[in-house]
Parts: C-alpha cells; structure tokens; sequence
C-alpha cells in the first residue's frame, strides 16, 4: 500500500490525516493534567523512577490509542486512507520518546543525550523512512534469509541480530540493576553492605542468565545437542578444575554463612586487612600498606582465620622505656590519660596499661590501645599516640630511654 501512496494522496485523505492527528493532539493534552492529578493523588512521586517514567507516557500511550481507534473506524471510506500512517507515525514517536527518556534515567545526561542524538534518532529516522517508502517488508525479507546453520537449524540474519542485541542490553541492563539496587540497599534501605552485595550480585546474575537462555531459543539451539559437551565438562571438572569447583563452592558457603563480610578485617595464611570483595571464586583484602592481595575461598574454610568484624575497633600494642620514676602510679595515669583523650581511641575496651620490664635505668610498658581505625588510618593513629606519649614523658621531666 505504501508503494501507490503519492498517486492516491488528495485533499479528502489529507483532511482525515489532520483530523486524526489534531484529535490526537488534543487526546494527549487532555491526559497530561488529568494523569498529573491522579500521580498526586496515589503519591506516585515517592515510587521508583521508573515507574514515574511509565506513568509519564501514559499520555502518548492513550495519543496513540486513539488515532489507532480513528483508524479502525476510517479504513472503509476515502478520508481514512492516509490515517494508518499518523498511527504508524505517533507510535514510533512514543517509541523513541520512552527508549529516549529510559536512557536519561539509567544514564548520566550527557551520555545519554549522545546515544540519543547519534544512535537512536538515525535509527529511528530510518526505521520510519523505510516504512513510509514501502521498503521494510522487504527489508525484514532479506533479513530473514539464513546466515548460518548449525547442525539442522538455520540461523537468519535476523535471530543473529536480535541474539547480538539481546546479549549487549542483557550485559548493560544486568550492570545497571545491580548498581543501582546495590544502591538503593545501602542508602534507602539501610541494608546490611554484606547482603545488599549478594542481593545486586544474584539480580545480575538472574538478569545474564535469562538473557542467555534468550539468546539460546533467538538462535533456535536445541540444547539437548549439548549433551556430549556437558559429558565432557563433567569430566574436565572432575579431572582439572577441582580447584575452581572447591573455591565456587566455599564462595557459596561465605556468602549464606557470613563468617566472613564485606568490611570485616582478618588475618589469613600470614595476610592482614580488610576484605573488600568477595566473588564466587575469591576474596579481595587490602592490607594496611594498600596492597590488594587475592586469597582462594577455599583457604578461609580450610585455615585458621582472624576476624575482626568492620564495627569492631582494632588493637595497637604500643612500647615505650622511661628512666626511674618519682612516683610510677603517676606516671601510668598520665601515659594512660595521654592516650585516651586521642578522638579516635575507643572507650570501650579502655586502654590497658603494663609494667613488662625494669633494669638499674629503666623501666618499660606497654599499652594495650583499641583504635577505630585500620590500614593506613591505624599506622597514622599510631604515630599520634607515640607523639602523645612522648610529650607527655617530656613534660614530665622523666627522661626516655
């Protein structure tokens, strides 16, 4: 039909057009306030965004609606013979308006504004050229064509297309989830850092997982031809990959026991710092020096390990020699008072004093200090107690040996 437009165009046909589009015009405004009261009114504004994002086309959505309507009811007479495309038209616009409007929400703006202008509207543009002119069926015909075959199924162009595309949003829209759900966990809800990690990463990998078997049934795979492969995986994991099976399955464990979280600091096969990641194959700690060190799930399970929970503060032994006292009980209450009025010197456990040593010139304690820090912040905070004490010792008139 579209390939006779120009000839059978006259005035009638292109006052049905306007007609219908004007209608639809009017359709659209009318909608807006009426959807903007009814927002109001169920406190849409305190929902996601993007069910505000799909309550917001819901007045293109009813355009549209519409002039489909005014097309039904037109086709059998004259004026109505150009209506099929101002419903072809409004469509599309809705279309580009609500992928447009998905990308500025899940995008920074000005990324989004760049797929916008430079991907989606030529795509678009096309896509509307090619049908008014009469050329995407045959377009849909040559993609159609098959492309590749495996085993008895042909692959068209068009099952390539779509399993390319669906794999790429599926990757983009699983990272996106994730992040945001990671989020949202930790600064709406106030989830536990832990748990808000395994929710985004378990949505990621649902998300992959159902893009994958998609992609499988685009490409028309029949996965029972896989069988002699899953044989030979089964032997290759029984036979070369015991170690990536061990680690998966005590990553698994980690994760449902939380013996060990995101946060905590543990001590493990000589390694000291705080645990950053923990994946399904190994956990990531960073030692006081900023060292990223890589250790296999399967030695937190199988070797003793340390941990000190991320709310807990952290020990520092402290050393230090004066010469012979006046008076030592006043002595151990200032190095005491010295260190305690340190801010980030917890009150709970209180420092702890020791006499461990005294000779003919000397004598030698060591504090027991619990600090809320680790890392670099610890090996600072430790520092600016040594400086406390030794001024402390100085105005004390006791000389430091």
């Amino acid at each position: 039909m579209q390939l006779d437009l120009l000839s059978k165009v006259s005035l009638l046909p292109l006052f049905g057009l306007s007609v219908q589009l004007f209608s639809s015009l009017c359709v659209y405004l009318l909608a807006q306030p009426f959807f903007r009261t009814l927002m109001k009114r169920v406190g849409v504004a305190s929902m996601h965004s993007f069910f505000k994002l799909l309550v917001d086309m819901l007045p293109m959505a009813f355009a549209s609606c519409s002039a489909n309507l005014f097309s039904i009811v037109a086709e059998p007479y004259e004026f109505g013979y150009l209506m099929p495309y101002g419903t072809a038209l409004l469509w599309l616009l809705f279309v580009y308006m609500f992928v447009a409007r998905l990308m500025r929400l899940f995008l920074p703006i000005e990324i989004a504004t760049q797929y916008e202008l430079m991907l989606w509207l030529p795509v678009m543009v096309l896509m509307s050229l090619l049908y008014f002119v009469g050329a995407l069926p045959k377009l849909f015909e040559l993609l159609s064509h098959p492309l590749l075959r495996i085993g008895k199924n042909e692959i068209p162009v068009s099952s390539l297309i779509i399993a390319v595309a669906v794999s790429i949003v599926a990757i983009w829209f699983s990272n996106v989830v994730s992040n945001s759900v990671h989020k949202s966990a930790l600064m709406r809800y106030e989830i536990d850092e832990h748990i808000a990690y395994i929710l985004s990463q378990s949505l990621r990998v649902g998300i992959l997982v159902v893009g994958m078997f998609f992609v499988i049934d685009t490409l028309g795979i029949d996965l029972s031809s896989l069988k002699f492969f899953a044989g030979g995986f089964g032997v290759a994991l029984g036979f070369g990959m015991q170690q990536i099976a061990n680690n998966f399955i005590s990553g698994m464990l980690l994760i449902i026991e939380r013996s060990v979280r995101i946060g905590d600091v543990i001590s493990v096969a000589g390694q000291l710092g705080r645990v950053e990641r923990i994946t399904a194959r190994s956990t990531t700690i960073c030692t006081p020096d900023d060292k990223h060190i890589i250790i296999p799930n399967m030695h937190l399970l199988t070797m003793p390990v340390m941990r000190i929970a991320k709310d807990s503060p952290f020990c520092i032994q402290l050393s230090i020699s004066t010469a012979h006292p006046d008076d030592l009980d006043k002595l151990q209450a200032l190095l005491l008072r010295a260190v305690s009025e340190h801010p980030r010197v917890a009150k709970e456990p209180a420092p702890e004093l020791r006499l461990t040593k005294f000779s003919s010139d000397a004598v030698s304690f060591e504090l027991s200090v619990w600090v809320e820090a680790i890392g670099k912040d610890a090996l600072r905070v430790e520092s600016e107690l040594y400086r406390r004490l030794f001024e402390a010792v100085k105005s004390s008139g006791v000389g430091i040996k």
